[in-house]
C-alpha cells in the first residue's frame, strides 16, 4: 500500500449493482445474433462486441494516503466525497466514504481500525479465492481483509456492523496490470452495504505518485 503515496484517476460512478436491464442484455443478444448473420458464421460462434466505457457519471478521484481521500463528481446535483483521514472514526462522513477511505486511503488498516476502536486481528483465518486468484483472509467478525497471497494487495476489505454505522460494508477491489492503475491500484471498487451492491467506482486513469 505504501508503493504510491499519492494517487489521481479519473472515474466513473455507478449507482447500483450494476446490472443490465432486461432490454438490454435482449438489445446485445439481437446484435450479435445480426452480426453472426452477416459474418455467416454459426449461429453457436461466440461474437465479441467492442466493450463500452463503464457506465456512471464522470469525476475525480484524489488520494494522500494517510492525509485525505477525495472524489470530486463533476454533475453538480451530486455530493462530492471530502474525508480527511484523522476523521474516519467521525459519522457526520458518509459510511460510503468512510470506507472507501479505509481500503484505499490508509497504509496500514489495522492502525485506523484500532482509532475506531476495532481491531483487525493479524492471524490468518483461512485461504480463499477472489477473481480466480488465492487469497488469505484476515481478521474477525467486526473487520476482516482479504490480502492476495502472491502479489500482498488488499483483494476485499469487511466493517461489521456497529463499525461505520448500524450496517455491514464491504468493499471489493479488482487489479489488472493492463488495467488503469496497473496492477497497483484497483481499476474497479464494489461497494456493498448488507451484501447489496450500492457503488461502483471504475477508474479510467490512474497516476500514482511516490512521494
Amino acid at each position: 500500500m505504501s508503493a504510491a503515496r499519492r494517487i489521481e484517476a479519473r472515474v466513473r460512478v455507478q449507482r447500483g449493482d450494476g446490472k443490465p436491464s432486461p432490454l438490454l442484455v435482449g438489445a446485445h443478444r439481437a446484435l450479435r445474433q445480426s452480426v453472426r448473420v452477416q459474418k455467416g458464421l454459426d449461429d453457436k460462434a461466440p461474437v465479441e462486441l467492442t466493450p463500452e466505457h463503464p457506465p456512471g457519471d464522470e469525476g475525480t478521484l484524489s488520494i494522500e494516503r494517510d492525509k485525505r481521500f477525495v472524489l470530486d463528481m463533476q454533475a453538480e446535483a451530486q455530493t462530492d466525497l471530502d474525508l480527511p483521514i484523522k476523521e474516519l472514526r467521525l459519522k457526520k462522513h458518509s459510511s460510503e466514504a468512510r470506507i472507501l477511505a479505509l481500503a484505499l486511503a490508509t497504509i496500514r488498516v489495522d492502525r485506523h481500525a484500532r482509532k475506531m476502536d476495532v481491531r483487525l486481528e493479524r492471524e490468518v483465518l483461512t485461504m480463499d479465492r477472489i477473481d480466480g486468484r488465492l487469497v488469505w483472509a484476515l481478521g474477525g467478525e467486526s473487520m476482516a481483509l482479504w490480502v492476495d497471497r502472491e502479489t500482498y494487495r488488499p483483494a476485499r476489505l469487511y466493517v461489521g456492523p456497529g463499525v461505520l454505522d448500524d450496517d455491514a460494508w464491504t468493499v471489493k477491489m479488482t487489479y489488472h496490470d493492463d488495467k488503469p492503475g496497473r496492477g497497483w491500484f484497483p481499476h474497479r471498487m464494489v461497494v456493498s452495504k448488507n451484501e447489496e451492491v450500492v457503488m461502483i467506482v471504475h477508474a479510467l486513469e490512474v497516476t500514482l505518485h511516490k512521494r
